[in-house]
């Protein structure tokens, strides 16, 4: 793959990583205010906005691509 191709997907998987810390704490505080208020309807949807499902299943896989992308770019001397 061309070094620009490598560096874009570099870069994309920062950006996302960030987004998704920002998500994470965005939503586990409203999370926490779901939590609060009275179930009107009986109905659990807390679950669903739970940063936690969606931090656990994608965060290790960016951070693996981000680290293989530099070693990578580390090997072949492009850094």
């Amino acid at each position: 793959m061309p070094t620009t191709v490598l560096t874009m997907v570099e870069y994309y998987i920062q950006w996302i990583l960030i987004y998704m810390t920002i998500y994470q704490v965005m939503f586990d505080t409203l999370h926490k205010v779901v939590r609060k208020i009275p179930d009107i309807l009986n109905l659990d949807l807390s679950y669903l906005i739970n940063p936690t499902y969606l931090i656990i299943a994608i965060f290790p896989a960016l951070i693996a691509t981000w680290i293989t992308i530099v070693l990578y770019k580390v090997y072949k001397k492009d850094i």
